[in-house]
């Protein structure tokens, strides 16, 4: 009997190495393992020499990838292929003719590559096409050529939309109608073209799949980021060697913080990089992260093969890209990974890097209020919550309900700190159901007398089911009170905290007096205050790195390739004709005051 295909359209895979290029070498190992025949479609300029490859089909054919101008999340406009008026200037008519022309030809060349294509791979009834990298620009190019190919619906599209469509946090999304407005138009159109075809809709995380849902037409779905199983820990040592490794792994974009890279080598140098305790890998050439550092910084970088004056290396410019292999090595090798990402920018959007960090076991420090912080929240709020039964309670006070509603005007707290209190863990919940996308800032100023010398600021989220959040705010020896200013973090939202208990709590027993912080990770409220989080996870790396490899079974079981293969199949044997899935919201009031 002929085996199902498996056919992979990445057109965004342009050489070997990287991550489109292991997202498909994954995949489609999956499916081979699943007895699947491969079939995978790339780039134009994709010149295969895996030697996996060699049992595969593969059909270098695509003359654009998904990050082009004349994408949304790249352009930051949506395509019109519509004419201005001749109420505009000359200037901006010719412009947008021209890009209008431009545009309109690649999706032509878009379905043009998907006919050759298909034409060479015959689709047969149960094939499965998955697109893991589409935008809503390359939607129109694919729709150009399904609505043309009638045989096209014998086949199941998978369908995966990697960019997020609107701006910020949720909160945010309420200023953001005309684009949801423009976009529901654009994908009701694309849609309704389509009503025939079996096509499942996805999203690297739920933020994404959230967003896409925000149009209120078929459903998008959550798609975990499958991770190949060679990143898992290493054996590690609990007297480890210093200098412990510090990395920032993938290509280093604006996005990404390199902006911070210089403020944060200037903190850590005194009492991380200049003593050997640690040691910063960057990825990229060593001339180009010197252009990124302040002149004073410049000649401490050193490419990965050389030393500085004194024979040691503080700073590290690490080759990008690797191959598939030293990259694996270089992930599990490293001894904290560091993110310094803008999480605005990454509230929604899922980080390949981190996925592959947590499942090598890798202990992390990641900004709040994004979706990266967000993968280790849970473990953080068990362990804290978990202290409550490893020390002494030495005080305990409760209070009423604290109302936020503004940023520059936070709700505010005093408490007496007794004698032996180490720290100060505060758990509360919210009254209502907890806003999407807001979160609440505690900042703890602890103070002798009057004079504040301890300060502590965390951003915290939801927590899924009944549980409380909670905060742990470690306090100095000599702290008499504390005040806690409680405040929405991002946005003007009203939020009512509730059940808010105080606990101070007595002396740990290990050898620095203090206990570690959080678990697996641990989550900036600012850049500003990476520099300590590395301190503190120095100082009990051997906790960090323990329970970030027990996170790394758990997490490696939700990521792998086998795992996601089969969300996808589960999802394409129930599917329904895409005209059937929008039937409901056709008929829907909400749809009616949308129509066009």
């Amino acid at each position: 009997m002929r085996a199902k295909k498996f056919i992979l359209i990445d057109h965004s895979l342009e050489k070997v190495g990287g991550h489109n290029y292991e997202y498909a070498i994954q995949m489609g190992r999956a499916a081979e393992q699943s007895g699947l025949d491969v079939v995978l479609a790339t780039h134009h300029r994709f010149r295969p020499h895996d030697r996996l490859l060699s049992n595969w089909s593969v059909y270098p054919l695509f003359p654009f990838d998904s990050l082009n101008r004349y994408c949304l999340y790249k352009s930051g406009q949506l395509w019109n292929p519509v004419a201005l008026s001749t109420s505009q200037g000359i200037a901006r008519r010719l412009s947008h003719a021209w890009r209008r022309y431009r545009g309109t030809k690649l999706l032509s060349q878009f379905a043009h590559s998907c006919d050759r294509l298909f034409r060479q791979v015959s689709l047969k009834e149960g094939d499965v096409v998955f697109v893991p990298t589409l935008s809503e620009f390359d939607l129109l190019g694919l729709t150009q050529y399904l609505k043309s190919a009638s045989h096209s619906r014998k086949a199941v599209w998978l369908l995966q939309f990697h960019f997020d469509l609107l701006q910020g946090r949720t909160p945010e999304y309420a200023d953001q109608q005309p684009r949801i407005f423009a976009l529901r138009k654009h994908f009701l159109k694309v849609f309704r073209e389509l009503s025939a075809h079996r096509v499942a809709l996805f999203s690297p995380t739920k933020r994404i799949a959230d967003q896409y849902n925000q149009l209120g037409l078929a459903t998008f779905h959550e798609l975990a980021y499958p991770v190949s199983s060679g990143f898992r820990p290493p054996r590690f040592e609990k007297h480890h060697s210093q200098p412990v490794r510090i990395a920032l792994a993938g290509h280093f974009r604006r996005e990404k913080g390199r902006h911070l890279l210089g403020k944060t080598i200037e903190c850590i140098w005194d009492d991380t990089l200049s003593t050997g305790r640690g040691q910063l890998m960057v990825q990229g050439r060593a001339s180009q992260i010197r252009r990124w550092l302040p002149h004073s910084l410049r000649t401490t970088v050193t490419s990965n093969v050389s030393c500085d004056t004194n024979g040691l290396k503080t700073v590290v410019a690490v080759k990008h890209p690797l191959s598939s292999e030293d990259y694996a090595d270089y992930i599990r090798q490293a001894g904290i990974g560091l993110f310094l990402y803008d999480s605005r920018r990454y509230f929604a959007r899922c980080s390949g890097v981190l996925v592959e960090m947590l499942a090598s076991g890798v202990p992390v420090i990641v900004p709040a209020g994004c979706w990266l912080a967000e993968q280790i929240t849970e473990a953080i709020y068990q362990y804290q919550n978990s202290l409550l039964n490893r020390l002494p309670v030495v005080g305990r006070t409760n209070s009423s309900s604290l109302v936020l509603s503004d940023t520059d005007r936070p709700a505010t707290v005093e408490l007496p700190v007794p004698n032996s209190a180490t720290g100060l863990l505060v758990r509360f919940r919210c009254q209502s159901s907890w806003p999407i996308g807001t979160y609440v800032r505690v900042t703890g100023d602890a103070a002798e007398s009057t004079t504040i010398n301890s300060r502590f600021t965390s951003i915290v989220g939801n927590r899924t089911g009944e549980g409380r959040v909670p905060v742990w705010i470690p306090l100095p020896a000599n702290a008499r009170q504390i005040q806690l200013r409680w405040a929405n973090a991002y946005d003007q939202g009203r939020v009512v905290c509730c059940d808010v208990q105080f606990c101070f709590l007595g002396k740990a027993t290990d050898s620095t007096g203090r206990i570690p912080q959080g678990a697996v990770g641990l989550i900036a409220a600012k850049p500003e205050d990476v520099p300590t989080l590395v301190e503190e996870m120095l100082t009990h790396y051997t906790h960090y790195r323990e329970t970030a490899i027990q996170f790394a079974a758990v997490w490696r079981q939700t990521h792998s390739p086998q795992h996601v293969l089969r969300q996808l199949c589960s999802r394409a044997d129930e599917l329904l004709p895409l005209g059937e899935q929008l039937q409901s919201i056709m008929n829907h009031d909400r749809y009616q005051r949308y129509s066009v």
